[in-house]
C-alpha cells in the first residue's frame, strides 16, 4: 500500500493580537487507484479532473490536491459533485499559484471533481494528484 504526507505550515505575526502558527504533517494511505499530472484548461474552458466514479466503496476517500500554475492570469474554479446530482459544488477558487489539499467522500452514488478555467482568453495549468483509499 502507498503512502502520501501532506505538510501545512500556517504563520502569521500580524493578523492577530498574539503570533499564531499551525504545522500540520498527515501521512495518508493510498489503497486505490490514483493519478498526478499538469492539465491544460483552454479559454472559458471546463475539465473533468476526476470521475464520475459509479459505484465506489462508499466508505471511499478521495485526496485531492491542485495548484494553479503561477503563470496563470486568472482564476480556475474548482468543483465537486456527488452522485446523480444536478449541480456541482464549489470547492475552491484558485488564484495563481494557489493551491488546495482536501480529503473528499466517495458516496454510494459516486463523485466528481472538475475545473473551470475563468480566463476567457488564455488557457490555465492546473497541476492535479488524487489518490484513493477504501
Amino acid at each position: 500500500m502507498s503512502t502520501i504526507k501532506a505538510t501545512i505550515a500556517l504563520s502569521t505575526t500580524t493578523l492577530f493580537p498574539t503570533p499564531a502558527n499551525v504545522n500540520v504533517t498527515a501521512t495518508e494511505q493510498v489503497s486505490g487507484s490514483a493519478d498526478f499530472q499538469t492539465l491544460t484548461l483552454a479559454p472559458d474552458g471546463d475539465l473533468t479532473i476526476y470521475g464520475p466514479t459509479l459505484t465506489p466503496d462508499p466508505s471511499s476517500i478521495v485526496y485531492f490536491y491542485a495548484q494553479a500554475d503561477a503563470a496563470n492570469s486568472a482564476s480556475i474554479n474548482v468543483y465537486s459533485k456527488m452522485g446523480d446530482a444536478v449541480s456541482s459544488s464549489m470547492l475552491a477558487t484558485l488564484r495563481p499559484n494557489d493551491f488546495m489539499w482536501v480529503p473528499l467522500a466517495a458516496v454510494s452514488s459516486g463523485l466528481t471533481i472538475s475545473a473551470t478555467n475563468s480566463d476567457g482568453v488564455n488557457s490555465s495549468k492546473l497541476k492535479v494528484f488524487w489518490g484513493e483509499r477504501s
